[in-house]
């Protein structure tokens, strides 16, 4: 099976799409493109991610952030979301890396696997003599802080909602 990361990008619009519209809203997640026509989707919500990730555009108190799809073979299976920097919100709550896989896909290591291949990313992308990626996860999704684990995070910090962790980035090359 070919596994790859692929940045959200205009050639696969319909694909992109049609896995908005089939992944389960998830209210720690914060991407919820469903319900959204397929023109609104091509001519709103492409352009605008596209500069976010380029940090324009951006309402005030948000980092640039670049959406990353998770393919095996020709088949959309997850959506990683990388924030460029942290800033006060998405270390209380949402840090660098956050992460989702469509309902059949889970249970099969394909968010251990994209999480892994996220990190060499991660270390290119945030600023440099960064170390470490925050990621968190609410209490009540144990298998998510399982992926988190085997991917090598240690748990630095837990409140009454979310477990807040930390997996180290390889080295920039």
């Amino acid at each position: 099976m070919d596994l790859r990361l692929k940045k959200l990008n205009a050639k696969d619009t319909q694909r992109e799409y049609e896995f908005f519209q089939t992944m389960p809203v998830v209210s720690d997640f914060s991407v919820n493109y469903r319900g959204w026509s397929f023109d609104d989707f091509a001519t709103q919500a492409i352009p605008d991610r596209l500069l976010a990730a380029n940090g324009y555009g951006l309402p005030a108190g948000y980092v640039p952030e670049t959406y990353y799809f998770l393919w095996a073979d020709n088949l959309i299976v997850g959506l990683f979301k990388l924030h460029h920097q942290l800033n006060d919100r998405l270390r209380s709550g949402l840090g660098h890396i956050r992460y989702g896989i469509l309902p059949d896909f889970r249970g099969r290591h394909f968010a251990t696997r994209g999480l892994n291949m996220m990190l060499p990313i991660a270390a290119l992308t945030l600023p440099a003599g960064e170390r470490e990626a925050l990621l968190t996860c609410s209490r009540d999704n144990e298998a998510a802080l399982q992926v988190m684990r085997r991917s090598g995070a240690a748990i630095s910090v837990t409140d009454a909602q979310h477990y807040y962790v930390k997996l180290e980035l390889p080295e920039r090359r």
